[in-house]
């Protein structure tokens, strides 16, 4: 038997956070101007004064929006790098004030930026933040905020190994993945290891200075939860090699931790196919052809090398 529909606290409409905004926020603004794209869930608009908007419709979403609104007001106290900063207006409506900066999205826009001198700074500031973000709650505390059955960042090997195998890609990839998530499958990280993590740290979620390189925050905690630490250094291969292993070698002198080099590559490589399996066949043709592109380059470069070196 299916799951009922899930209960909606309201529906979200423009006309619906125009009036939420003027009533709890004291802010005039247009049904007209605000135009809702559907995010992680939730929805998501960007208002005048620099404000973002996040509008939860049902109980679990509105849960998880306050969730991360709490996360985030602790971060501000505990870390050295900036996060939004946070506005509840009404259950499941929130506004947040942007971390000043630009993100690195995409279309190798991480690894032109490496290449520059400004990518030394920003290799050895990433390092640092990552550091003292999973040192800045104890498991307790983050269990405290609600996130110990969270979901996990990658799928098991199990389940990503069913979704290749439907994949037409899969047999020119059969040798190495299946190598691959062979070793991913027998990987325990150490209780150590477990902290709360970012979840999703790639260059579209970092506020840069482009000029200096400086990083003036982190942002888009929505993935937050308990995991391996390593998961939130396995996109920094997107950087380049140089560019990661600044970024390893910074976190190591910020920290008391090693970074495991092979299984930041092994996640990285996992990712990869995670992000093909999801794909449909038709439609998205960019995204498709992009990620098929990413596999293929995990699986005849480096990164294959790296995450299969013996341990």
């Amino acid at each position: 038997m299916e799951d009922p529909a899930p209960k909606l606290l309201h529906p979200i409409t423009p006309a619906l956070i125009s009036a939420a905004l003027h009533e709890h926020a004291g802010l005039t603004i247009a049904p007209e101007s605000i135009k809702l794209e559907h995010r992680h869930g939730r929805w998501f608009a960007r208002l005048k004064h620099d404000l973002l908007l996040f509008a939860a419709e049902t109980p679990e979403t509105a849960a998880r929006l306050s969730r991360e609104g709490n996360l985030l007001r602790m971060l501000a106290q505990r870390v050295p790098f900036a996060v939004p900063r946070v506005h509840d207006i009404a259950p499941g409506l929130q506004l947040r004030s942007p971390v000043p900066g630009s993100p690195l999205a995409g279309n190798g826009r991480e690894r032109d930026f490496a290449e520059q001198p400004q990518g030394t700074r920003l290799a050895a500031e990433l390092g640092k933040a990552l550091a003292h973000l999973h040192g800045a709650f104890t498991l307790e505390e983050a269990e405290g905020f609600g996130f110990s059955a969270t979901e996990p960042v990658l799928p098991p090997a199990d389940a990503l190994q069913e979704g290749l195998l439907r994949r037409p890609e899969y047999l020119g990839i059969a040798a190495t993945a299946d190598r691959l998530l062979a070793r991913y499958g027998e990987t325990r990280p150490a209780a150590t290891d477990i902290v709360l993590v970012h979840g999703d740290i790639w260059g579209g979620n970092l506020a840069v200075d482009l000029e200096t390189g400086a990083l003036n925050g982190l942002f888009d905690f929505a993935d937050a939860g308990l995991a391996d630490r390593h998961l939130d250094l396995m996109y920094i291969h997107s950087f380049g090699p140089a560019f990661a292993e600044r970024v390893f070698r910074a976190y190591e002198e910020a920290g008391s931790a090693p970074v495991s080099r092979h299984r930041t590559a092994l996640y990285h490589a996992i990712a990869a196919f995670a992000a093909l399996a999801d794909m449909a066949d038709k439609g998205e043709d960019y995204l498709l052809q992009q990620r098929r592109r990413w596999v293929a380059e995990v699986c005849s470069g480096p990164i294959a090398q790296i995450a299969l070196k013996d341990r």
